[in-house]
């Protein structure tokens, strides 16, 4: 059977004695607090652009649609007024015919 000692790196570790956990804060203890900062901007401001960008796709979104509520909302009431016209001129007609048969 094989064995590992801690002096000799085997498996997943990279550093003596260390875990990949250790060796991670290791290497992001090399990089400066500058460059840190400047990967935290930049991944902030990608973050930012892309809520934007998503904020106006579901503004555009909103005014289509409260356009296309209009627009159905237009249909509606026209298809309806036809309606009732319609209904008014039969009734109309109906009234006619019927005072024209009562006076006859």
């Amino acid at each position: 059977m094989d064995s590992v000692t801690a002096s000799a790196p085997g498996g997943r570790e990279f550093y003596p004695g260390l875990c990949s956990c250790s060796v991670f804060v290791i290497i992001c203890n090399e990089f400066d607090t500058a460059n840190l900062l400047q990967v935290r901007f930049m991944v902030t401001s990608e973050l930012s652009l892309t809520c934007c960008k998503l904020t106006a796709s579901l503004n555009t979104c909103h005014d289509k649609f409260v356009a296309n509520l209009h627009s159905c909302h237009d249909k509606f009431v026209a298809s309806l007024l036809q309606t009732k016209i319609a209904i008014w001129v039969v009734s109309n007609l109906s009234a006619r015919v019927i005072a024209e048969a009562v006076i006859q």
